[in-house]
């Protein structure tokens, strides 16, 4: 029988491939030195500074529209009112 035919062989070699593989993931969570993540914080806080900026002016310009829809009502009523009171 040829070696490479033999089941030992393949669980030897499937067992050498999982080892490494174990090998380099415990590597790469240990040795990692995270100094990516200071960078990446950055990055986010600006990026949120700059959206609540952004939600800042739309909150104003819907408290703006809200207010003239509010007048819109007051108006209306008002007149619906002289009119039912001139009946």
């Amino acid at each position: 029988m040829e070696w490479f035919m033999d089941w030992k062989f393949w669980l030897f070699a499937i067992n050498i491939l999982i080892l490494a593989f174990n090998w380099f993931s415990h590597q790469k969570i240990v040795y990692n030195d995270l100094k990516h993540l200071a960078q990446d914080t950055k990055e986010i806080k600006t990026k949120q500074d700059s959206h609540a900026k952004e939600i800042g002016e739309i909150k104003t310009e819907v408290a703006y529209i809200k207010g003239i829809k509010e007048n819109e009502d007051r108006v209306i009523k008002m007149l619906e009112n002289t009119l039912k009171s001139k009946k």
